[in-house]
């Protein structure tokens, strides 16, 4: 029995029964043909979801659990191949909220049926671990001839730009499953860890108690909505430039989505905006102002263009008025008078 006639929905991408005849020939046509394509393709998957509770999950075997995660990979593939062929024809639709409600809903159909999948084949999967340099390296055996997916743990070096996918995997595929206790949940951790981010938790025993532990460190240390922002706007503006090729062309394509779809789970377009005026212009101050700066604002909150034109205009004022206050006390002084006043206004 094919996946479709298992889940009991339309196939995978295709038109509503209700939709109106659409031409292609015209920009347009072809826009509105796009639109109900990737809509149909996200209420597909969203059926799919619908489908997968327990009772479901728990009547299926191993085969029919891998048969869904196929047929879910290939509704991806056209979903994405649908969707960027509608932002080379419509601009709007470029970081759709669609595009990322699809990519958020995705990834936890997947992790629910990959847990599935795991509980399958305990009896017949092991998983080991061996020290290599002073870190942990998860080795997954397969013992069993089935062609099985093999669960991928996420991998995390410390980079703010990671984090966000990181958590989000690991806390679906690892710390929500019961079945795992708490020792086994801190070696999969260390596991996928490496850098700066297992250097957050290399001094804590493997233990139960140090598991809540070590997560919490890396939460405090990584999950910063600020950096994460300036990050992702970061990695835009130091994107390499094009040189025509279609292969080049669809790479910077590709990384802008996905830089931009990572803004949009964070703040609003008007957030996003701002950011992207106040990371260009910090990056033209002195370092004292940009301290100053960074020291003035919350760290896990966003930044406004309001904001930091209030700010430039309070440190001119400041400086101004050191400069006005300082200025017959130079004029007594000399050129040594002048040189102190510069080094103070530098602070």
């Amino acid at each position: 029995m094919s996946l479709n006639q298992s889940i009991g929905g339309t196939p995978a991408g295709d038109i509503p029964a209700n939709a109106s005849p659409i031409s292609q020939h015209s920009p347009m046509g072809r826009v509105t043909f796009l639109k109900l394509k990737t809509q149909a393709m996200y209420k597909r998957l969203e059926c799919i979801s619908a489908d997968m509770d327990s009772e479901r999950l728990q009547s299926m075997d191993e085969y029919a659990l891998a048969a869904i995660i196929d047929s879910v990979n290939e509704l991806k593939s056209n979903f994405l191949a649908a969707h960027t062929s509608l932002e080379e024809h419509d601009f709007e639709s470029i970081g759709s909220d669609l595009l990322t409600q699809f990519d958020t809903n995705l990834v936890q159909l997947k992790a629910t049926l990959q847990r599935e999948i795991g509980k399958r084949s305990a009896s017949q999967h092991c998983s080991t671990f061996k020290m290599n340099s002073n870190e942990f390296q998860p080795i997954i055996v397969n013992t069993n001839r089935s062609r099985l997916p093999q669960l991928t743990l996420p991998k995390f070096s410390g980079s703010y730009i990671e984090w966000t996918n990181f958590y989000s995997m690991f806390s679906s595929v690892i710390d929500k499953d019961s079945d795992l206790s708490d020792v086994d949940k801190l070696q999969h951790l260390r596991s996928c860890l490496s850098g700066a981010a297992l250097d957050t938790i290399r001094s804590l025993e493997i233990n139960e108690a140090n598991y809540k532990i070590a997560l919490d460190l890396l939460i405090k240390r990584f999950d910063n909505k600020r950096l994460i922002f300036q990050a992702h706007i970061r990695e835009i503006f130091g994107m390499d430039k094009a040189d025509g090729t279609v292969s080049k062309l669809r790479a910077l394509s590709d990384k802008v989505n996905s830089h931009i779809c990572a803004l949009q789970s964070l703040g609003s377009k008007e957030q996003i905006a701002d950011c992207i005026v106040v990371q260009f212009l910090t990056q033209k101050l002195d370092k004292v102002t940009q301290a100053k700066w960074e020291e003035s604002w919350s760290i896990n909150e966003l930044p406004s263009w309001e904001s930091l034109a209030a700010f430039l205009e309070h440190r001119c004022r400041t400086l101004e008025n050191v400069e006005h206050a300082l200025q017959t006390q130079a004029e007594t002084f000399g050129k040594t008078g002048k040189t102190k006043i510069q080094k103070i206004l530098m602070y």
